[in-house]
């Protein structure tokens, strides 16, 4: 439901955290979904956060494109 709100609203873009308890294997899981992970060294804070929220390497994003392939891949579960 999120990315095809993001796809409606936001150009695809969407952003989330995989929660520390789901180890790498969470990262792993969402990355072959199609998103990439926000590079910490490039942005060690993140964008939008008035208090500077730290980017503990954890964040992930869909841009159009990915969205696009994910909402497309996942078709047949609407």
């Amino acid at each position: 439901m999120a990315v095809c709100i993001a796809l409606n609203e936001c150009d695809g873009r969407l952003w989330l955290h995989a929660d520390p308890k789901g180890s790498y294997n969470l990262l792993t899981w969402y990355q072959h979904r199609g998103t990439e992970i926000v590079d910490p060294i490039t942005h060690q804070t993140l964008p939008g956060f008035a208090t500077g929220r730290a980017n503990d390497g954890r964040y992930l994003y869909f841009n159009q494109n990915t969205a696009l392939r994910f909402y497309n891949a996942h078709a047949h579960l609407r």
